[in-house]
């Protein structure tokens, strides 16, 4: 699974978004490192993975009706 670490020196915790199109982005504070958010990551797969085949399951249901694919923008 790909996703995208973001330092943010205002941050507090760890935080994972998974957006609509399918990319995950974690928010970690400035000072924890890469490893952390790997583990942090790794701990929360299975939710992540939840989401992503959530947004998929939408996204076919889109189709069945005709509705714009907001997975691949089209």
């Amino acid at each position: 699974m790909e996703y995208t670490i973001k330092k943010n020196r205002l941050s507090k915790v760890l935080r994972i978004i998974v957006h609509t199109d399918g990319s995950v982005v974690v928010t970690v504070p400035r000072r924890a490192s890469n490893k952390v958010a790997r583990a942090f990551v790794e701990s929360k797969k299975e939710w992540i993975l939840d989401r992503i085949n959530l947004y998929l399951e939408k996204q076919k249901e889109e189709e069945k009706f005709g509705l714009p694919n907001r997975m691949t923008g089209a």
